[in-house]
């Protein structure tokens, strides 16, 4: 059984919560789910052989809520060839919290969607290195100093779409 706390956005009620929480509920491998309105977060927990933290955000979105995601890009090297992306790809996208990982080998460079708080940049580094390459230190310190936080930002994003929506 795995936990993972998910940022929601986009709730304007209880209401709301209860509707992502029968959701969630609903979803194939969860074993169980509690939505906090006041906190705006979402807490699943779930077997992570029948599901991922990828399909548990789709069904939030589907429920017409979002998850704050956060992305960073790290610098790797040791690539030798195309094949040597497709295993890191796949070795970052099999830790929990991370919803989508694209490895380009020519600018050897990672771009890594996660849920923050249920994986971190280090997870991601510790990763890629046991998968025998490595990420260019010092790329990880700036990365973390330029990178928002997805949870502070969301809701200045929420605001602005709605106010762009009022104008139109």
């Amino acid at each position: 059984m795995t936990t993972l706390d998910l940022p929601v956005t986009g709730m304007t009620c209880a209401n709301c919560a209860r509707t992502i929480e029968r959701t969630l509920k609903k979803s194939e491998g969860v074993l169980g789910a509690s939505v906090n309105y006041a906190s705006e977060r979402a807490q699943v927990e779930f077997d992570a052989q029948r599901t991922s933290p990828a399909k548990m955000i789709e069904r939030v979105r589907a429920a017409g809520y979002d998850v704050a995601l956060a992305h960073t890009e790290l610098p790797i090297t040791g690539m030798t060839c195309a094949n040597c992306s497709r295993i890191i790809e796949r070795t970052l996208t099999r830790l929990p919290g991370v919803t989508g990982a694209s490895v380009n080998y020519a600018s050897e460079r990672a771009q890594v969607d996660y849920v923050p708080g249920a994986v971190g940049i280090r997870d991601m580094v510790t990763a890629i290195r046991a998968a025998g390459y490595d990420v260019v230190t010092g790329a990880r310190e700036a990365s973390r100093a330029g990178q928002a936080d997805a949870e502070t930002l969301a809701p200045e994003r929420e605001i602005a779409d709605k106010k762009r929506r009022l104008v139109v």
